[in-house]
């Protein structure tokens, strides 16, 4: 029995047997499901089932949550949001946003066997070849990491560490600053014509990479932009004056929604409150200013409405 499965039996006081069987089957253990993106397309997810969920939750709290993931990665970590990676580039002019093309698949079961030898063997003195089998069973669908998957924002943050520390140093020389929340990098600068250097940089870094081999930039999400045009960071507007907002637009869709709170079907209800209880995380005076507009009790009952 590998070390693995007796951590995994420890936590969840299963029998070998039955965790053996879920590890063999992982493949399997999946359903898939739709969800929009903004730009009218769709994005596949796949959602473990109940046991291999637990499994990957063991592995997710006792083996890759011990690690430590760089700085400049703002997705997925304890304390990070949007809004924290938003700030990093309120201040700058300038700003350069590049995108992974098919980030999780494009993160194979070879190479998470190549960070298990290159990681969590070094980081784990317990960890054997059989421990980096059933970890990439637990944390693959049919040989990739998929978006669904407890583990794989932690494994592909982990496995970026190299990359992101690569071009943090240069960025640092070069006085820009940088950030990548998930699948989206973010370069900004107030040094004018600086961005192009350093978008040719991050394909070259990419193109050289090892770990994960695959992995290539999306063109045609490749945005320059500046305070002449919207400067949009993880779904938000960095603002002239240096700061961060939803932005303008949809500030007056929220107006328009609270106004008609009565007419309003459940799930637009549901929508709504869900959404003001986002925008009062990015934006709380947003929040005091609709209070005094159309009454603090009215927000209280869009932000508590339970349908």
């Amino acid at each position: 029995m590998t070390s693995l499965l007796k951590l995994i039996k420890s936590k969840t006081f299963l029998d070998e047997s039955y965790i053996k069987k879920v590890c063999l089957s992982a493949n399997s253990l999946y359903t898939s499901f739709y969800k929009n993106k903004k730009n009218g397309k769709t994005r596949k997810i796949y959602h473990p089932n109940r046991e291999l969920k637990v499994f990957q939750r063991v592995l997710l709290d006792n083996v890759l949550d011990r690690l430590n993931q760089h700085a400049a990665s703002m997705a997925y970590s304890k304390g990070s949001s949007i809004k924290l990676n938003a700030e990093e580039h309120a201040k700058n002019n300038y700003l350069l946003r590049m995108d992974f093309s098919k980030f999780f698949e494009s993160i194979s079961s070879d190479d998470i066997y190549q960070f298990c030898k290159d990681v969590l063997s070094k980081e784990f003195s317990y960890w054997t070849e059989d421990d980096t089998e059933v970890f990439t069973r637990f944390v693959c669908r049919k040989g990739s990491l998929v978006m669904g998957a407890v583990t794989s924002p932690a494994i592909a943050n982990l496995i970026l560490y190299e990359f992101d520390e690569t071009l943090s140093r240069f960025c640092l020389s070069m006085g820009v600053s940088y950030t990548r929340y998930a699948d989206d990098m973010y370069f900004s600068t107030n040094k004018r014509n600086l961005l192009r250097g350093v978008e040719r940089k991050v394909y070259k870094e990419v193109k050289e990479l090892q770990l994960p081999k695959s992995l290539k930039i999306n063109n045609s999400k490749t945005y320059h932009s500046s305070k002449k045009r919207r400067r949009l960071v993880t779904g938000l507007i960095l603002t002239d004056d240096g700061n961060v907002s939803i932005g303008r637009d949809k500030k007056r869709e929220v107006r328009s929604l609270v106004f008609n709170w009565d007419g309003l079907s459940p799930v637009e209800k549901q929508k709504l409150s869900g959404y003001l209880s986002y925008a009062k995380s990015i934006e709380p005076d947003f929040i005091n200013r609709l209070c005094m507009k159309y009454g603090s009790e009215t927000l209280k009952k869009i932000l508590t409405y339970n349908p």
